[in-house]
Order: structure tokens, then sequence, then C-alpha cells
């Protein structure tokens, strides 16, 4: 990927949105589990970026 900080901020943004929907609505720990998710992704994407940029 070229560019995985904005993948990242993407997937931070759409766990965001997750966590706010499981607020409002009666599915918290669905929509808690789905930003978790994403969240997971995100901070995978954000610790390969930090060691290509070591390695190389």
């Amino acid at each position: 990927m070229k560019r995985p900080h904005l993948i990242a901020a993407l997937c931070f943004a759409i766990a965001g949105l997750f966590y706010i929907a499981g607020l409002s609505k009666d599915y918290l720990v669905g929509f808690l589990l789905l930003g978790v998710g994403f969240e997971v992704a995100a901070w995978a994407n954000v610790i390969k970026a930090l060691r290509d940029k070591r390695a190389g």
C-alpha cells in the first residue's frame, strides 16, 4: 500500500462512526465489535508503516 496512514485514518474514522452508532442504538455490542475490528486494522496499518519506514 502506498498510503498506509491514510488507510489507517479512514479505519479510525469508520471505527468512530461505529462507536457513535453503538451509543445511539440497541445494538451496542455489535457496533462496538465492528468498531474494534476497524481500530485493530488501523493500528496494524500504522505499525506496518513504521516498520517499513525503519527498514527502508
